[in-house]
């Protein structure tokens, strides 16, 4: 966030990207079944105003956390194993920032906020009862708050040199809700009750540190490193369904997770061309945090190798950046060993993406 001291006059910039994830399970017979594709388009809109050489505000409004997915209850005739799992899933998660960035002296700017987070959570599964299903279906939302702190530093000897770095915090999101069952009658006593749901789930602690260098006048290279810190806040989730009131139909289901912390790498190189078009590549290498025991059709989570093009137009004034990539094909597979995951087999996954960013900036204090 301490970047924006960089920005000069007002900007704005808004875009969409829509991430088209597929997954498909093979089970250990080699029978495949692949999710309904679903393409999801997180938005992200920011804002900055440089009021002068020391003071900086900017807001951001994305979506870092979603994505949702479709089992179908069957393919070519042969029963999902994964309906039990999800049948269907949707998250939604809207982070809102605000911060405030203070230049003390040319080249270091610090800068910091709060962050409000704004989520739904909606999924059905699938329940068996011997030749008989049922269902169960929970819808919840949840508001949590936060904050950051950024660093910038452009040393005075060296410009081409950029460095900065960003801590979020770890953000509590308490969501309340309520669930649906519809099961037959004889197994009532076997099933969540329908009344009020809830749960609980925590945004890690996100560090960042990012370089950038100019190697040429119009040919910069960048790397970032981020580090989250996982395993302290998801070691297990409850689901908590609480029942019409009145009523002592409680139950508590616990989702055991034992995230373990990421890592992402990502490497950026940018080219000008006569100071309108800008030509960017971009490679990336995501740390999984779901552990292999963890491993279901809802949380695959492979290690991940991500490859991006884009280009943009600068018109001064008006700016464009159309761009896109892809996850790698993955496959992960589940461990032997009996135990966890109860759905043993592998995941083929592959996610391709692409997006466009319209820009407008202007210093209005420039004649």
């Amino acid at each position: 966030p301490a970047g924006i001291s960089q920005i000069d006059g007002f900007a704005i910039s808004a875009g969409d990207v829509v991430i088209v994830p597929m997954t498909t399970y093979i089970d250990p017979a080699g029978n495949e079944f692949a999710d309904v594709v679903h393409a999801a388009p997180p938005p992200h809109l920011y804002a900055t105003y440089k009021f002068n050489k020391y003071f900086s505000l900017g807001l951001g409004i994305n979506a870092p956390y979603g994505l949702g997915g479709e089992t179908p209850l069957e393919v070519d005739g042969l029963p999902n194993p994964g309906r039990v799992v999800r049948h269907t899933s949707k998250m939604q998660s809207f982070n809102n920032e605000l911060v405030v960035a203070i230049s003390p002296w040319e080249g270091f700017t610090i800068a910091g906020g709060p962050s409000l987070v704004y989520s739904t959570l909606e999924q059905e599964r699938i329940l068996l009862f011997g030749d008989q299903d049922g269902t169960v279906k929970v819808s919840s939302k949840a508001v949590g708050v936060g904050g950051q702190v950024g660093l910038f530093w452009r040393p005075k000897d060296i410009k081409r040199l950029r460095i900065g770095f960003n801590w979020k915090s770890r953000i509590e999101l308490n969501y309340k809700g309520t669930a649906d069952n519809d099961s037959p009658l004889e197994f009532a006593s076997l099933i969540p009750p329908d009344g009020d749901f809830k749960t609980m789930m925590t945004v890690p602690d996100q560090f960042r540190l990012g370089v950038s260098f100019d190697i040429l006048k119009n040919l910069n290279l960048s790397m970032d490193f981020y580090y989250h810190l996982w395993k302290p806040v998801a070691k297990e989730m409850k689901l908590e369904f609480l029942g019409l009131e009145g009523t002592a139909d409680d139950q508590v289901a616990v989702d055991v997770r034992n995230y373990e912390n990421s890592i992402y790498l990502l490497f950026g190189g940018t080219y000008v061309i006569k100071d309108k078009i800008i030509l960017r590549l971009g490679y990336g290498y995501v740390q999984g945090a779901v552990p292999d025991e963890g491993v279901t059709i809802q949380l695959v989570d492979p290690d991940i190798h991500v490859i991006s093009a884009g280009i943009g137009l600068d018109l001064g004034v008006f700016k464009a950046d159309l761009f896109g990539g892809t996850i790698l094909p993955t496959t992960r597979e589940t461990p032997d060993e009996p135990g966890a995951p109860t759905i043993k087999g592998k995941f083929d996954y592959v996610v391709p993406f692409v997006g466009l960013t319209l820009g407008f900036q202007y210093d209005f204090k420039k004649k």
